[in-house]
């Protein structure tokens, strides 16, 4: 009698890394009837048909003794990581086989170049324009770098897609098919930025400081062919910073391309800065690192009184000082923000020279913010609201001060979905953050007259801590009339960090120990 018949085949297939969402190549399943006489009428079931697909199938019917039949199939991946799935095939008589199908599933990275500058990954896989699309397994961490090349007159102004920032270094850990975009901009203006590597106070003169600036913008491939595009904004007995500038210098963008300044003349005579310098040479934003930069240089462009140079540039001493700038800061801060002693090595601030384009003016919309063009005096004979009424930019019909007073919070004058602009354009931020109270992305250091003004210690009285919270008597001098009052608070103007609101507090009447007056008020506009 022949024996009964037995299907049989092979029993698991791994197809390796395959794309989620995209069919593997095809693999064929052999089906034998091991018996001795024919099978019942063979029978499919697919527990996963999504992503286990039967292309064809030619075991149907009848398979005779000693009988093969096969089928086309292939996976196509739900989602990442390790993916199976079953098919069945069975007959009465002849029992029943399955096929497992395993698979990898992985996200692809597609990464996109604009205007020139290339892409590369760790681990190695892109290298953009060349190979601008792996894939990655799911959950996999992956490191993409913006780079350029000397003399090819490039800056990277910033990533979009999956990479948000001008950070030229972007991590990504993946979870999805993922796109970023790099782009590069011509370098039209001269670049400024704060190394992000520090150097010692000792170097011994600005010149080498100028070389130290040139080996950083070398080895970020922002410098030209020759290597000598930058200074150090740094002072030494032998020569101001403005003066190794050159006289043609003109405009100057930070990393991310937004304004820094737009002539020499505007940013040394004038203290027109436009945005704080904020970035180093790889687009890495500082406001939480070590701000400081040796400059030497008070507002002017003049060597600081002594001691400002770290002995001009000799000392590493714990007794001995340096003037510094704050890459968070604004008119007078950017170049002589900060005091420090000489034993620590600092930053630097680098300031490209060859080029000669002035910037154009900026062009932001919104709602105008600005400060006063002089002091609020407590008790005065003005509320901070009429000082601001009379004391607005051509355009501007109403204003309200932003300050707290005893019957309402800072934050009730403001227009949470609104822009704030300064008058010459300059973004500070929505409504919402202002009222957060916490960075902005430029400062309220323009006054209604449309000057950069550098008034006493820089400081605008705000009445509060906190931006939401009404006024008391003691944080407001008395509702800004009492002048007997202790001391009222103020925020620090030159400043994008929070300190611009709740910085300091000051005495309501005349002037601090030191003969500066106490404070500007900040205005917006209103409907």
């Amino acid at each position: 009698m022949p024996a009964p018949p037995s299907l049989s085949g092979a029993a698991v297939k791994d197809f390796g890394n395959v794309e989620v969402g995209v069919t593997s190549t095809v693999a064929t399943w052999t089906i034998n009837n091991v018996g001795g006489s024919p099978s019942g009428t063979l029978m499919l079931t697919n527990a996963s048909p999504a992503e286990l697909m039967v292309l064809t199938n030619g075991c149907t019917g009848v398979l005779p003794a000693g009988g093969t039949c096969s089928l086309s199939v292939a996976v196509t991946p739900s989602a990442g990581g390790a993916r199976s799935a079953s098919l069945t095939m069975s007959a009465s008589p002849g029992g029943s086989v399955t096929f497992v199908a395993a698979a990898n599933g992985q996200y692809r990275l597609t990464v996109s170049v604009v205007g020139g500058g290339t892409v590369t990954s760790t681990p190695a896989g892109i290298s953009c324009g060349t190979n601008c699309s792996i894939l990655v397994d799911a959950g996999g961490a992956i490191a993409l770098r913006a780079t350029m090349t000397n003399g090819a007159n490039l800056f990277f102004s910033g990533w979009t897609g999956a990479c948000s920032s001008p950070a030229r270094n972007c991590s990504l850990k993946i979870s999805a098919p993922t796109t970023a975009t790099a782009t590069f901009g011509t370098l039209t203006n001269n670049l400024v930025f704060a190394t992000s590597t520090t150097f010692p106070t000792n170097r011994g003169s600005a010149a080498a400081y100028d070389s130290d600036c040139n080996a950083v913008a070398t080895a970020a491939g922002l410098n030209d062919a020759a290597g000598t595009a930058y200074i150090a904004y740094i002072s030494d007995a032998a020569s101001a910073a403005p003066s190794r500038l050159g006289p043609t210098a003109q405009g100057w963008v930070r990393p991310d391309g937004k304004p820094f300044a737009a002539t020499q003349t505007s940013l040394i005579s004038e203290n027109a800065v436009l945005n704080p310098v904020l970035f180093d040479e790889q687009g890495n934003d500082l406001s939480n690192s070590d701000y400081v930069v040796l400059t030497g240089t008070t507002q002017g462009g003049v060597i600081g009184p002594s001691p400002s140079t770290c002995s001009n540039w000799t000392s590493s001493s714990a007794t001995d000082f340096f003037l510094g700038g704050n890459v968070l800061e604004g008119p007078r801060g950017w170049t002589y923000g900060a005091l420090g002693t000489c034993q620590s090595p600092r930053r630097l601030l680098c300031m490209g020279r060859t080029k000669t384009a002035p910037l154009a003016p900026v062009a932001g919309s919104g709602t105008k913010i600005w400060m006063t063009n002089t002091v609020f005096t407590v008790g005065g004979g003005q509320t901070p609201d009429q000082k601001c009424q009379a004391e607005m930019p051509v355009g501007v019909a109403s204003a309200l001060a932003l300050i707290a007073t005893t019957t309402r919070s800072a934050a009730s004058v403001l227009d949470m979905a609104a822009t704030y602009v300064r008058p010459d354009g300059a973004v500070v931020g929505t409504g919402a953050t202002l009222a957060a109270g916490g960075p902005l992305l430029s400062g309220i250091w323009q006054s209604a007259d449309l000057k950069y003004r550098i008034i006493g210690y820089s400081r605008a009285w705000t009445g509060q801590t906190d931006l939401h919270t009404v006024g008391t008597p003691a944080s407001t001098c008395g509702n800004w009339l009492d002048v007997t009052q202790a001391a009222g608070v103020q925020g620090i103007v030159d400043t994008v960090a929070s300190g611009w609101w709740n910085g300091i507090t000051a005495p309501c009447g005349g002037t601090d120990s030191f003969g500066n007056d106490l404070g500007v008020l900040y205005c917006v506009a209103v409907p």
